[in-house]
């Protein structure tokens, strides 16, 4: 699986958000595993990681 820092180029990022994103993305995984443990069908981790990139659209789009 590629990480989103290494997709993007870590260029652009500063030691400490580079480590930032590389958590967020550890954190992302293990809920998945989590999910997946508890039972939960691809459809619906997939339907809530769409959700939720919907709200930080959102959150994006009101902050402009």
């Amino acid at each position: 699986m590629g990480s989103v820092t290494k997709f993007r180029g870590a260029r652009s990022l500063t030691p400490a958000s580079e480590e930032a994103t590389a958590q967020f993305e550890r954190d992302i995984n293990a809920a998945i595993e989590a999910a997946e443990d508890a039972g939960l069908c691809w459809g619906m981790i997939i339907a809530t990681l769409h959700q939720s990139a919907y709200w930080m659209h959102q959150r994006v789009q009101d902050e402009e």
